[in-house]
């Protein structure tokens, strides 16, 4: 079984386990034993599971798709102006606009989008509909689609969003961003991700960050207070091993102590003997 990133912003930091029932699989997420049972391949948290080979009943797979996540990390760019800050679209309001609507900078959603970079009109034949329009042909893609208002204008792997009330007549153009202007689109969307709920999808970086730091602080804490714990029982249990099998020296000097008075004593009895017995073999020998 082995996993492919499909989107970043659902991942999480967990390991997976896929067991094999025999007619399907399921799918547990470690970090809280949530279960999925389905047929392969399957996504699940922004990650494609796929089989190769044939399993047995019962067979159970561990796919681990970010524990080298931060060893794998490496800057791609050393030189600032290497990073494209421009949008690769730009667009603009045909300056006979009769109304005082104002287009966005264009959102790319497809990048791989073959037609992304055509030059499109958008073209409003009424104050509600308009039409999408080859700009270099003239020829109409789409038409008369409804215009309704805050709600993004989307084709070819890119949106736009019209502020105001745009009337009949009146023209966007979209197309590629050939000569770099400084519209700074990628700049605003990379620095909009400080404040994007891009991590597990309901957190931001530095949200994730902080729960991260947090979550390592407190489970640093309690594995030092369980590590003083242990130590003190350590302690217990040699002091408690010393006091039923082991020397103590204070009782020992006290021991030796006392011997030494009962040598001093059976030494002084010795010789009071020995006094004793030579004179009675003086008195015997006169």
């Amino acid at each position: 079984v082995t996993s492919t990133i499909t989107d970043i912003s659902q991942l999480h930091a967990s390991e997976y386990d896929v067991r094999y029932t025999g007619t399907d699989f399921t799918v547990t997420r470690l970090s809280d034993q949530s279960q999925i049972t389905s047929n392969m391949p399957v996504t699940i948290d922004g990650l494609q599971f796929d089989l190769s080979g044939t399993p047995a009943t019962g067979d159970t797979f561990r796919v681990s798709p970010v524990r080298r996540a931060a060893a794998t990390i490496q800057s791609e760019l050393t030189n600032a102006e290497s990073v494209a800050f421009s949008s690769p679209l730009r667009s603009s309001s045909n300056v006979a606009n009769s109304s005082e609507a104002i287009v966005s900078a264009p959102q790319v959603l497809d990048i791989n989008n073959a037609a992304v970079r055509n030059a499109i009109d958008i073209r409003f034949n009424s104050n509600t509909s308009y039409d999408i329009v080859d700009a270099n042909s003239g020829t109409v893609l789409s038409a008369a689609l409804t215009y309704t208002p805050n709600t993004p204008i989307s084709y070819n792997g890119w949106q736009v969003d019209i502020s105001g009330a745009p009337r009949t007549g009146d023209e966007f153009s979209i197309l590629a961003n050939t000569t770099a202007q400084g519209n700074n689109g990628n700049g605003l969307a990379i620095a909009a991700l400080q404040t994007s709920s891009v991590m597990t999808g309901d957190a931001t970086f530095n949200e994730s960050y902080s729960a991260m730091v947090s979550r390592v602080g407190g489970q640093t804490r309690s594995l030092q207070t369980r590590s003083a714990a242990l130590d003190n029982m350590r302690i217990d249990a040699i002091e408690r091993q010393q006091s039923v099998s082991g020397v103590n020296l204070d009782e020992e000097a006290v021991n030796l102590t006392r011997y030494e008075q009962a040598y001093q004593a059976s030494a002084q009895i010795i010789a009071t003997a020995d006094t004793l017995f030579q004179t009675v073999l003086s008195a015997v020998s006169r």
